[in-house]
């Protein structure tokens, strides 16, 4: 849990604000929580009394909220406030900080700002009542319940059909039962919070509905927007992962979809002209659909169609010959362009003893979609076991790999990192090279990847580690006692139970010192380590180990979480650095955060003069790239 010592945040959009919950005040808050909360300013805000119009129900679940931020939880919710009578809804992040006296109060981070007033007054300040007995019969309700459905509501089935076994929730040792339901009203069908709960002696049942219409609609907006691809409305890869997963242990056919010579058009004409070919192939993709096929974009050019069927090899054959054609059809994209492309697909099919298992019948796919593209495109290929390069690169690896690390085969470069305004050399990042005397180069992601799935991984990375820290007497030799090594660690070795007695090992073996090694960690592993790991970050912190987090923008970040990680350089993926002279604002946005969770910013990628110029503008001190130094072995920085 963080601790809170005056955050600067006051340029942040989405309103944040510190509520010390024992004594119901806010503790603190930043311009957007302000005119969210309707305040003139922080002082009149920090004076309400919020315990007036807080109910105990309220008060009881944000008690409870304290327990889980002690254990390190978040939460993530839905919640409404009526600053001044108004009534807002806002989905909020709560999380745990420490104030003043060691005491826990709780963090508020309101998420997507430009949502936050679309639920204004949502909810009616009545709840719609109605009382049933055990047998479904209504007893009783409020005038809001018959505004609401009218008269012709006799029985408990007459407004929830058969979606709600009233007689199973009767006789079921559970108290209360929560759930959102579109139910027939005056004004036709509306999104309800339904809370059933029964009475105190068990005879009767209250239903507590609460009109959530306007609010549930932008929920499904939103997990709709999450699930599906912006440009074509076709399924996303997650939403295309959710699909899999609701089909699995059932028969279905996957093609794997990737245009031959999209690049070309896309460079060519632009990206408006791309973007229309790919919504003409969603097009063509839907209208070949079965009633209960599947489409899904992956991104760029790469498609995936689904049909849930058990079709015979012939039939598959058929849709897949039959998609080629269409696709390689001349299509009019507008009033100027008509273009001809082509496509390659790949076939794979569950139910042909090759797996069961949803992902995996994709990688099949894509191996197919390969062989295809290899075989001159415009083709579609099935898929059969073995057929993929990259499977059996993977298992040659996966056999090397103990070989490789006993025998001295893995080497470790060297790229080294540049502090400004002097430009000197203050440490380095130790980077993975295997060249195997058939497969040629392999990479680290390769690597990394083999380990991890046989096991090696601790093996692995306590070479990297144990040959850095041999290599970092030399380099201090080279550029000074302050020079440190960074090591990248995999989430698969750092769970494991003898992480941190394996690096002392290390560190005791080698005479090295751990404030000179940077332990570098991507945001995803960090924020999933917090959840289980705690304990491991904070023995390694007092052992001086130095945290990065790296690939900083290409995960899933949050104020909540990344305040929590004990953490001293952010290093910039490089993706950012790419985009700097269209985009510099987000790396000054990057950079005020930092500097307000006392953390460096350590940017990767800098390849230009124009770049470094840009850099020293943001005050960027720390950077990595090929404009400075390109990786090599030590024997080059020697």
């Amino acid at each position: 849990m963080q601790r809170f010592e005056d955050f600067s945040l006051n340029s942040i959009k989405n309103p944040i604000w510190i509520y010390d919950v024992q004594n119901f005040q806010v503790y603190w808050a930043n311009n957007a929580a302000l005119n969210l909360w309707e305040a003139n300013d922080l002082d009149e805000l920090i004076s309400r009394d919020f315990k007036s119009g807080s109910s105990d129900a309220v008060t009881q679940t944000l008690l409870g909220y304290l327990n889980d931020f002690e254990a390190g939880r978040t939460i993530d919710c839905w919640w409404r406030i009526s600053p001044k009578g108004i009534d807002k809804q806002v989905f909020m992040r709560f999380s745990g900080v420490e104030i003043e006296g060691n005491r826990t109060a709780m963090l508020a981070e309101g998420i997507h700002s430009d949502i936050l007033n679309r639920y204004v007054g949502e909810v009616g300040k009545s709840a719609i009542l109605g009382l049933f007995n055990n047998e479904g019969h209504l007893l009783s309700f409020n005038p809001p319940f018959k505004d609401q459905f009218g008269h012709e509501i006799q029985t408990f089935s007459d407004l929830f059909s058969e979606e709600i076994d009233l007689e199973s929730f009767v006789f079921s040792g559970e108290s209360l039962f929560e759930n959102d339901y579109l139910l027939p009203t005056n004004k036709g069908k509306r999104w309800h919070r339904l809370e059933l709960s029964k009475d105190i002696h068990a005879k009767s049942v209250i239903a507590t509905l609460n009109d959530i219409n306007e609010r549930k609609i932008s929920e499904l907006k939103y997990v709709h927007a999450s699930i599906t691809d912006s440009l074509t409305d076709l399924l996303n890869r997650r939403g295309l992962q959710n699909k899999l997963k609701d089909i699995h242990g059932l028969p279905y056919t996957l093609f794997y979809i990737d245009l031959d010579g999209f690049k070309p058009i896309n460079d060519s004409y632009g990206h408006s002209v791309g973007d229309s070919l790919l919504v003409k192939v969603a097009e063509i993709l839907q209208n070949s659909m079965h009633s209960n096929s599947v489409c899904a974009r992956l991104g760029g050019d790469e498609f995936v169609l689904i049909i849930p069927e058990d079709l015979p090899k012939e039939q598959r054959e058929t849709i897949a010959n039959k998609l080629v054609q269409k696709l390689s059809s001349p299509m009019q994209l507008d009033d100027i362009h008509r273009t001809l492309i082509s496509a390659s697909i790949g076939v794979a099919h569950n139910n042909d003893n090759i797996t069961n298992d949803p992902l995996q019948v994709l990688i099949y796919a894509d191996a197919a979609l390969y062989v295809a593209k290899r075989s001159g495109r415009n083709r579609f290929i099935s898929y059969i076991p073995g057929m993929e390069d990259h499977q059996l690169k993977r298992s040659l690896i996966i056999k090397e790999l103990q070989n490789a690390i006993e025998n001295n085969q893995l080497k470790l470069h060297y790229q080294p990192i540049y502090k400004t305004p002097n430009s000197n050399a203050v440490g380095s990042e130790a980077l993975l090279r295997w060249e195997h005397p058939s497969l040629g180069h392999i990479s680290p992601l390769e690597i990394i990847t083999a380990a991890e799935e046989t096991g090696h991984i601790a093996v692995l990375e306590n070479w990297v580690i144990r040959r850095a820290c041999l290599d970092l007497a030399e380099l201090k030799i080279l550029y000074g006692e302050n020079f440190s090594i960074g090591v990248n660690i995999s989430g698969a070795h750092l769970t494991q139970l003898n992480f941190v007695d394996d690096i002392k090992s290390v560190l005791e073996e080698t005479k090295t010192n751990a404030k000179d090694i940077v332990l570098e960690l991507t945001e995803s592993v960090l924020v999933s380590f917090l959840e289980r790991g705690r304990n491991t970050l904070q023995e390694l912190c007092n052992l001086g180990f130095v945290f990065a987090i790296d690939d900083f923008g290409t995960g899933y970040s949050s104020l909540a979480y990344l305040s929590q990680i004990p953490a001293s350089f952010v290093k910039i993926d490089k993706a950012f650095t790419n985009n700097i002279e269209n985009d510099p604002h987000t790396i000054r946005f990057i950079r005020d955060l930092c500097q307000n969770l006392n953390m460096e910013c350590l940017i990767e990628g800098v390849e230009t003069q124009e770049q470094a110029f840009q850099l020293d503008a943001l005050g960027i001190r720390y950077r990595q790239g090929y404009f400075y130094a390109r990786p090599a072995p030590l024997s080059q920085l020697t």
